[in-house]
């Protein structure tokens, strides 16, 4: 499981980008790596549950390149990603990312809404 913040994108509900500290500051990414261990933490409890395994790392970055380059330094098989959907003329089925990562990716890829 990869966790990613992109600067200035409101991934979580309750993760307030907007507050001071501002984006990009020392505080500001010391607080998305505490929202980003408790995704983590959810995540292995509910792997638990389910005797499964899951792996976590965290990046702060560009998505789009970081996803690609992930799968293709860790010899990722097969990468699953939630597709947002926005209404953008141009995206009306999935969101950017989610679109870039399917183009640039060398392993299947499976988008969910």
């Amino acid at each position: 499981m990869v966790d990613l913040f992109e600067p200035g994108y409101g991934a979580y509900p309750d993760f307030e980008t907007s507050y001071e500290p501002l984006m990009g500051s020392e505080e500001w990414y010391d607080r998305a790596e505490e929202v980003s261990e408790q995704l983590f933490d959810e995540a292995r409890e509910l792997a638990d549950e389910h005797d499964r395994e899951v792996s976590t790392t965290s990046e702060i970055g560009d998505p789009k390149r970081i996803i690609v380059d992930y799968a293709d330094e860790e010899d990722i098989d097969h990468i699953v990603l939630g597709a947002h959907g926005r209404t953008e003329e141009e995206r009306p089925v999935f969101g950017s990312i989610a679109e870039m990562v399917a183009r640039r990716a060398t392993v299947p890829v499976t988008l969910i809404r």
